[in-house]
C-alpha cells in the first residue's frame, strides 16, 4: 500500500486546476485517503496554506479548511534529527530558502516526513509541484517524487 506525502504545492494546485463545482469530489478522494491512512502531511503544510489566505475565517478557502479539519488524522511531524539531516544535504539546500527568516517553508518537513515513514519500510510517494530545475526556472513541475 502506498503512503502519499502531500506538499503544500500541490493542495494549491488543486485551486489552479481543478474547477470550483468539482474540488468537492477531489477533497472527498483526499478524505478517503486520509481515513485509509494512505496520505500524511506536516503540520508545517497546514501552517504554510493558512499564510495564503486571508486572515478573517470567513474569507478561507476550501483547501485551507479541510488541511485545517485533517490535521489531527493526517498530520505526522518528523522526528527533529531527520530535518536537520534533510537541511544539511546539499542537494535540497539548492532547493530551499534555508536563510529565508521568519517563514518556515514546509518542504523540508514533507521530505523528512517521506524518509522518516520510508525508514519505517512504507512504500511512500512525495506529491509535489516542485522540482529542484523548476525552482531554478527550468522545467515545467513534477507531480510525483519517489523517495
Amino acid at each position: 500500500m502506498t503512503l502519499w506525502v502531500i506538499d503544500t504545492s500541490s493542495v494549491i494546485q488543486i485551486k489552479d486546476s481543478v474547477p470550483i463545482a468539482e474540488r468537492k469530489k477531489v477533497l472527498t478522494g483526499l478524505t478517503a485517503l486520509v481515513q485509509a491512512e494512505q496520505l500524511i502531511y506536516p503540520p508545517q503544510v497546514v501552517e504554510e496554506l493558512g499564510r495564503y489566505v486571508d486572515s478573517k475565517p470567513e474569507k478561507r478557502d476550501e483547501l485551507f479548511i479541510w488541511a485545517r479539519d485533517h490535521k489531527q488524522a493526517a498530520c505526522k511531524e518528523p522526528p527533529e534529527d531527520l530535518v536537520k539531516e534533510i537541511l544539511a544535504d546539499p542537494m535540497v539546500r539548492r532547493v530551499l530558502d534555508v536563510e529565508k527568516v521568519g517563514v518556515e517553508e514546509a518542504d523540508v518537513y514533507v521530505l523528512a516526513l517521506a524518509r522518516h515513514m520510508s525508514n519505517e519500510n512504507k512504500d511512500v510517494v512525495v506529491v509535489t509541484e516542485l522540482s529542484l530545475r523548476q525552482k531554478a526556472g527550468r522545467t515545467a513541475p513534477h507531480r510525483r517524487i519517489v523517495v
